[in-house]
């Protein structure tokens, strides 16, 4: 089962949706009967908290998936998920300071 799926690619592609995936289980679980997605969007460019937010949710998940991957030794889907967070770290370095 390792060599099926411990593949750089796959790690890349866990590590860019994972950080979505939790954003929109904290937005279903906490505001989804409150707010819609797209007032809770606005209000987080309104309040400049996009980097904040997207930092959060890349630290959670990717730092999970990443663990779980660790202990399973799965070395190439681990270097995918550290890429994917160098890649949003780029990302919110561009949004906060540029």
């Amino acid at each position: 089962m390792k060599a099926k799926y411990d593949k750089m690619f796959l790690g890349l592609l866990a590590g860019v949706f994972a950080p979505t995936l939790v954003f929109f289980i904290v937005y279903i679980v906490k505001y989804m009967g409150t707010y819609s997605l797209q007032t809770i969007l606005s209000q987080i460019q309104t309040l400049e908290l996009t980097s904040k937010i997207i930092a959060l949710c890349v630290f959670l998940a990717n730092l999970l998936v990443f663990y779980l991957m660790y202990r399973l030794r799965w070395d190439k889907f681990c270097k995918g998920v550290l890429l994917a967070t160098f890649i949003y770290a780029f990302l919110v370095i561009s949004i906060k300071y540029f």
